[in-house]
């Protein structure tokens, strides 16, 4: 068992989702569209949901794992 807790692990595209994920997860599950044709938006999409993310941690003062963002 990991000490002081196993990791809590977590996925929401919902508002409320997010800020609970933020406060009380160490790691977050993005969703993406399949396909390769959809990387470009992907990509984009998925650096604003990060930067989204840390924004809500930080207000929380948690932080969620790094090597997952």
């Amino acid at each position: 068992m990991t000490k002081p807790r196993p990791p809590i692990f977590a996925a929401s595209g919902a508002d409320l989702g997010k800020d609970v994920i933020a406060r009380y997860c160490d790691t977050w599950f993005i969703s993406h569209a399949p396909g390769l044709a959809a990387y470009e938006s992907n990509a984009l999409a998925i650096a604003a949901d990060i930067r989204d993310m840390r924004e809500r941690a930080d207000r929380k003062s948690t932080r969620l794992n790094s090597s997952h963002l």
